[in-house]
């Protein structure tokens, strides 16, 4: 058995840096660029940079995440090379809709210094064949309902 990617186990990731950013957003597209960019960034120019990851609401990469350390790997593929990576440079994950008071102080921390968003196509909830809303969402429907009430 191969033994799950952590820091113990990978002893070239980075000696663990403060977190400095707070990203909302903890899917795919963060974590195979914003993330890497990251990580590039702190071994240039080392500090306080570190990401805490807040997803919303599945806790599925949240725990795959945190039994690993928050370390993963991006494979980067052309025509010839498929180049893998480990990135380290998220140390906390988060869950909004299971820890809300830890994302609060998250971005309440005066050692957060960037707040950052990505927001993905799934994000949008439109139709993809209309290009339009769909209202029958049951989020779209519910923020609907609270702004009906003057919430």
């Amino acid at each position: 058995m191969v033994p799950r990617l952590s820091r113990s186990t990978y002893p070239a990731a980075v000696a663990p840096a403060g977190v400095g950013i707070v990203h909302l957003g903890l899917g795919a597209f963060h974590r195979a660029h914003q993330a890497v960019f990251t990580q590039e960034a702190m071994l240039a120019e080392p500090g306080d940079w570190a990401i805490c990851a807040v997803g919303q609401r599945n806790p599925a990469v949240r725990d795959a995440m945190s039994t690993q350390d928050c370390l993963f790997t991006v494979t980067e593929r052309d025509a010839e090379h498929e180049d893998m990576r480990v990135v380290d440079s998220v140390r906390d994950v988060l869950l909004a809709s299971d820890q809300p008071d830890r994302v609060t102080a998250a971005l309440a921390d005066p050692a957060t210094r960037i707040v950052t968003i990505t927001v993905t196509e799934a994000g949008y909830r439109h139709d993809p064949a209309t290009g339009r809303l769909r209202a029958d969402d049951p989020e779209v429907a519910l923020m609907s309902m609270a702004d009906h009430r003057g919430q």
